[in-house]
């Protein structure tokens, strides 16, 4: 491999593309009037771009962007960074100060969310596996039966994590699991940005 072949560059030109749909999608949020009082995040937005540009490049040529040699030739590099990036977001937020001391009735609020997570990581959960078992009996024999649980990973916990599930499962003998808990997560991320925002603005508008 030389110095100036596109195999030795492939990571940073991602990191760049990556970087440019957020400098592009911050100053459409900032500019578009529209995009301006929407409460779409400008992450959102930029993966927006992305798969716009990359669903157009394979109209075109038939090839994935991000799989070729410009990029690197693996377009499983996305996964890494994805699953490394969202468990820095959550450190992240993690880090951020409070200005709420913590009173007994602070501790019930925290008591109170803690359980609503769980309980909705668990309907979830029984809702997915309910779905799966049923396909994998009737209709799609070859799907595995237990993926269903990846529904609370892929809406609840993000990409990262139904990506980690899924490869599991891809281990076990579930062909493409890694895929369909990517496929999960877009779902629950597309619910949270488009119901999500919805929910928000009829909220605050109630005040």
């Amino acid at each position: 491999m030389n110095f100036w072949d596109f195999e030795a560059w492939g990571l940073l030109n991602l990191i760049v593309a990556l970087l440019a749909s957020l400098l592009i999608a911050n100053v459409l949020k900032k500019t578009v009037k529209f995009l301006k009082k929407s409460l779409i995040p400008t992450a959102v937005l930029g993966g927006i771009i992305l798969l716009v540009v990359a669903s157009v490049y394979r109209w075109i040529t038939g090839e994935k962007l991000f799989d070729t040699v410009f990029f690197g030739g693996n377009g499983a590099v996305l996964e890494i960074i994805t699953y490394h990036a969202l468990a820095l977001g959550f450190i992240a937020s993690s880090l951020k100060i409070s200005d709420k001391k913590m009173t007994g009735k602070r501790s019930k609020e925290i008591f109170d969310s803690g359980v609503t997570t769980v309980s909705s990581y668990l309907l979830q959960g029984v809702f997915g596996l309910g779905i799966t078992i049923v396909f994998a009996l009737t209709v799609i024999p070859t799907l595995f039966p237990a993926s269903g649980i990846i529904l609370p990973f892929g809406f609840g916990q993000g990409s990262g994590q139904a990506l980690n599930y899924g490869t599991m499962y891809e281990n076990r003998g579930f062909i493409g699991g890694s895929d369909f808990g990517l496929a999960i997560a877009a779902l629950g991320f597309l619910s949270a940005s488009i119901g999500g925002v919805i929910h928000l603005h009829i909220m605050k508008k109630k005040g």
